[in-house]
């Protein structure tokens, strides 16, 4: 799964039903900075106290659920593109 929020917000993630993990941007923080979460496919790092995290919480019939978590004040949009194997 890959993610924007904006220019200096970014994360490709994957997930399988037991593992998400991603490697996500965080210039908003610390220019040209990237690191590698587990626990989650999807992460936006605004400030150094504002983020939104997703991870992939139940795979359906017709898709899947992204459970999110929101850590103080984010603001704004994303997109988000994703790729589904079976």
């Amino acid at each position: 799964m890959g993610a924007t929020a904006q220019a200096s917000e970014a994360s490709i993630g994957a997930a399988q039903g037991t593992f998400d993990g991603c490697v996500v941007n965080y210039h908003s923080v610390t220019a040209n900075a990237w690191a590698y979460i587990t626990l989650e496919c999807i992460r936006y790092k605004e400030s150094a106290t504002n983020e939104y995290s997703g991870d992939i919480s139940t795979f359906d019939t017709d898709g899947f659920t992204i459970n999110w978590t929101k850590t103080g004040t984010p603001t704004g949009t994303a997109e988000h593109v994703y790729i589904a194997f079976t």
